[in-house]
């Protein structure tokens, strides 16, 4: 029998931005403000509705999706729900579209107001190939930030959604939302650099057409809460690449 040295940690404490506890089995952001936030960045958004929302309930239709977000955002002084992440203000109109139709959400995203830099999609269920559609056009042809949320998501606990939105959030604004509390972390951190790299392919239930991707992250800060990434296509020569400029390369033939 072979037997392997370990040792059980346990749960860390966790500093969030006025307050610490010891980490429990899941997040629960209720009561604290998040690390470190840009409440001064704003998002001026569009909003692009699926056309196979089911739209007789107001709780799920897209202008009350966009109004608790702005309300999460960045609302009032002293509001529970507000996170002071960001000010967010969407256009007056949800704009209707075939999400699975690249083409309209384009053509959706080119026709908005030039200080567009958000996007908001609210589709009906989960649906692979349009959230591939919209994250390709608003990361790669329109360089501006987005979420994706679901009807179907909408349907729940609507608070504990938007707490998840707001973590989403305020990373998109270069924000932290908590880190291991005490010193020794930071101290460790100032000078070390953490790289992640993985190359992924697509599976089965990939859309056609879907490359094979290698992509690489580093640490940009000593609470290990902000990591800076690069992304390149595969080559179609049988072969892996995952290089780190300067730092390290590795390649692998199959």
């Amino acid at each position: 029998m072979l037997l392997v040295p370990s040792a059980r940690e346990q749960f860390p404490m966790l500093q969030y931005g006025d307050t610490s506890e010891k980490a429990k089995d899941r997040w629960n952001l209720k009561g604290k403000s998040l690390l470190l936030r840009h409440f001064q960045r704003y998002f001026q958004g569009i909003v692009l509705a699926d056309n196979k929302l089911n739209t007789r309930n107001w709780k799920l239709s897209p202008r009350s999706c966009s109004n608790d977000l702005r309300t999460y955002a960045g609302g009032p002084a002293g509001n529970y729900s507000n996170y002071s992440v960001a000010r967010v203000q969407f256009s007056d109109r949800a704009i209707e579209v075939d999400a699975r139709n690249q083409a309209q959400m384009e053509k959706a995203l080119r026709n908005a107001d030039a200080a567009t830099n958000f996007a908001l999609l609210v589709l009906a269920t989960k649906n692979t190939e349009a959230y591939a559609n919209f994250k390709n056009l608003c990361d790669r042809f329109y360089g501006i930030q987005s979420i994706c949320v679901t009807q179907t998501a909408l349907e729940g606990n609507r608070g504990q959604l938007m707490g998840n939105l707001m973590l989403k959030l305020n990373l998109k604004t270069a924000g932290s939302n908590h880190s291991a509390a005490g010193a020794m972390l930071q101290d460790t951190m100032k000078n070390t650099l953490v790289l992640g790299a993985d190359v992924t392919h697509p599976g089965k239930g990939s859309i056609a057409g879907c490359p094979s991707i290698a992509a690489i992250v580093g640490s940009v800060d000593n609470r290990g809460g902000r990591f800076l990434g690069s992304m390149r296509l595969q080559s179609q020569d049988n072969k892996e690449v995952c290089t780190c400029s300067h730092l390290s390369s590795h390649e692998q033939n199959h």
